[in-house]
């Protein structure tokens, strides 16, 4: 089943919470890696790295969840791209494929 996830400022985080997304410097270097447990000595350590947000997981979503969600994002997108591209090779046609892949994990309409 897929996390469900929230993004929390780490003065709200304890340890024993888990990351559901890699923690990333400004130069791209992984800080932390996701699925990490967090200690209190990682949560010092962010703190004084003047980090200021982490991303935890918060649950398991159910198949009732991720089919909402799932149909809520079609509807999105729907709306969002409801002027047909002219083509697959257009701009608009690309960003659409990119977008639907990125979000709905590769669905085709």
């Amino acid at each position: 089943m897929p996390v469900q996830h929230r993004q929390i400022p780490v003065d709200q985080a304890t340890a024993g919470m888990v990351l559901s997304d890699d923690l990333i410097d400004a130069h791209g270097n992984i800080l932390v890696a996701k699925g990490v447990m967090l200690t209190d000595s990682m949560l010092v350590a962010l703190r004084r790295h003047q980090v200021d947000a982490v991303t935890i997981v918060s649950g398991m979503l159910t198949d009732e969840e991720v089919s909402a969600r799932r149909l809520h994002d079609e509807e999105r997108l729907a709306r969002l791209f409801r002027k047909p591209a002219n083509d697959a090779e257009d701009a608009t046609g690309i960003l659409q494929q990119y977008v639907r892949y990125y979000r709905l994990g590769g669905a085709e309409e």
